[in-house]
């Protein structure tokens, strides 16, 4: 600025002197309108003092400019300060667990700055957890648009569709992540997750495939979602496919066989399905699918085959309670009354209460009428302490009838025989089943 005025002040000494020296009047018309008649060093001065004031101004008006944007940048610079303040505090809010509060702050830093992008993502979370999903959606796209593809915005969006009933746009979202990181098993197990719960149970296993081959553990989810749809699939063709890649995935899942079995026994194919079932008792060891197996013999007319698997099974598993109980069942039922008896000696099975029941049963069978008498005062201490035949190794659901699914922790693959046995009280006419045996009377003795 003192350099402008001294050069300011250089000129008008100059123009002076011009003045001095130049006093010779002259004449200058401007376009033919206006005539001028003055000294020629007064004209030209005038006119180079007018040029020099006007660059003067508009260098003064630069200066104010300059001086203007420095007082606004300062102003929102400050501002900024301000902001940044209270979202932090709003943020400290937040994780005190203070919402109110929280909700509050936020929405002050969106007054102040309606671009902030911390505060729509936080505010739209806190209207999605107080119900109001809509106006979370609409906070969260507008943060998205201003900051694209940011991941904690398309997941918060993705939690909000879901909430919403909005599928499809669920998806997008996540398929906008897995867009930035293909293998990433968050988003890929969401998809898993929202294809199920809306019944797309075939893109669901696609979804857990690709997390598994993301590397994830295999927590067994993806076997659960093809016996599910095997359950629910529209042809006997389409969950054979189901169960079937079960079998493959996992050798032991003995829900696919037993399930794979059953859909060969309705469609009168018994040899597919005792050989299913054979499969699964070899690859899972499973006394279930043994179970079922040697009732496929016996309903087969192929009583020997069924007592010499059920024999083999007890020898190899000595110590198992099941297998001694589901041979003495065996033999009963083909009046192999000897062996019956013989297996019933196994030490396993000497406080077992099963086999007081077929203890009495077999007494009753053979007409031994000394022995029912305290037989049946043993068996009926017994049933009290008997449950349901089945049960779920995860959750200990009772059951009488054996299921892919349970009931109750709605877990699949985990229900397991309890406990086999038959069994006759004479003088009360009661009759306890177990392992999907039929109940008979008394004056209807089983055969």
């Amino acid at each position: 600025m003192r350099a402008a005025v001294l050069t300011i002040f250089a000129l008008l000494l100059a123009t002076f002197g011009f003045i001095v020296l130049n006093l010779e009047p002259a004449t200058i018309s401007l376009f033919g309108l206006v005539r001028v008649t003055h000294p020629l060093g007064v004209v030209l001065s005038v006119t180079f003092l007018a040029g020099a004031l006007l660059v003067y101004l508009l260098m003064e008006g630069a200066s104010l400019r300059r001086s203007w944007h420095d007082r606004q940048e300062l102003r929102a610079t400050k501002l900024s300060d301000e902001t940044a303040d209270a979202y932090h505090l709003g943020l400290e809010a937040l994780a005190q667990g203070d919402l109110g509060a929280a909700r509050e702050i936020f929405e002050r830093v969106l007054r102040y700055d309606q671009d902030h992008v911390g505060a729509s993502y936080a505010l739209g979370n806190l209207e999605r957890d107080a119900g109001d999903v809509e106006a979370a959606i609409r906070r969260h796209i507008t943060a998205n648009a201003r900051k694209p593809g940011t991941p904690a915005i398309l997941w918060a969006l993705a939690e909000d569709y879901v909430q919403a009933g909005r599928v499809d746009e669920c998806l997008r979202a996540l398929d906008d992540l897995l867009a930035q990181a293909p293998n990433g098993r968050e988003a890929l197990a969401k998809k898993r997750e929202v294809y199920e719960a809306a019944g797309r149970l075939e893109e669901a296993i696609e979804a857990a495939q690709a997390l598994l081959r993301a590397g994830a553990p295999d927590d067994g989810s993806l076997n659960d979602l093809r016996l599910k749809a095997a359950q629910r699939a529209p042809t006997p063709e389409s969950a054979r496919m189901h169960l079937q890649a079960a079998i493959k995935h996992d050798k032991r899942c003995t829900a696919a066989y037993r399930l794979l079995g059953e859909l060969f026994w309705k469609d009168d194919n018994a040899r597919e399905a005792e050989k299913t079932w054979k499969s699964g008792w070899k690859a899972a060891g499973d006394l279930g699918l043994l179970h079922r197996l040697a009732d496929a013999h016996l309903a087969s007319n192929e009583g020997k085959k069924a007592l010499k698997l059920v024999s083999q099974a007890r020898e190899a598993r000595s110590d198992d309670p099941l297998a001694a109980l589901l041979h003495v069942q065996t033999a009963l039922q083909l009046e192999a009354f000897d062996e019956a008896e013989k297996a019933l000696a196994a030490e396993t099975l000497a406080d077992h209460p099963a086999a007081a029941l077929l203890r009495l049963e077999l007494a009753s069978r053979q007409d031994r009428s000394d022995s029912i008498g305290p037989l049946s005062m043993e068996a009926a201490g017994a049933l009290g302490t008997l449950q349901a035949p089945y049960a779920c190794r995860a959750c200990g659901k009772a059951l009488d009838e054996w299921s892919a699914q349970c009931p109750a922790c709605e877990r699949y693959d985990t229900i397991q025989l309890a406990w086999i046995g038959k069994a006759s009280l004479p003088k009360t006419g009661v009759d306890v089943a177990a392992g999907g045996e039929d109940q008979k009377s008394e004056e209807e003795p089983p055969s």
